[in-house]
């Protein structure tokens, strides 16, 4: 069965590196990510040495900023945005191929206006879209 690892960050959000054997397998092999545990270990090298774990309830003081089942969203992933202005570029392209006549404007007055609307509209779809 041999010797297991985990990294378990505290409060503070430093990590340590952990390691068990044996007796705790069954225990420990439950444990998922985000998880919030009690752990007694002894320090072994580079490791902690887990002698025993439970679960344990999220601390009333858990810092926001790290994850832990907190839910809400404290980010915005960094795609998110490039995803609206695409979807609203589109959607802004379309809407001037049915409402203009190709006759009206050239290629790139066009596009520096469908462009600068999408900009616009995804803004404020952004806005919208987290109250």
């Amino acid at each position: 069965q041999g010797t297991h690892t985990i990294e378990v960050k505290d409060k503070a959000g430093v990590r340590h590196p952990m390691m068990w054997a044996g007796p705790l397998n069954d225990s420990m092999a439950r444990l998922k990510q985000w998880f919030f545990v009690s752990i007694s270990a002894e320090k072994s090298g580079e490791y902690w040495r887990v002698i025993d774990q439970t679960y344990f309830k999220k601390p009333e003081d858990w810092p926001v900023s790290q994850h832990g089942g907190g839910g809400g969203r404290p980010f915005q992933p960094r795609n998110e945005k490039l995803i609206v202005l695409q979807s609203t570029l589109k959607a802004c392209a379309d809407v001037f191929a049915i409402t203009t006549t190709p006759d009206t404007m050239d290629f790139d007055t066009a596009m520096d206006l469908i462009i600068a609307r999408a900009i616009k509209d995804t803004d404020t779809l952004m806005k919208a879209g987290v109250s």
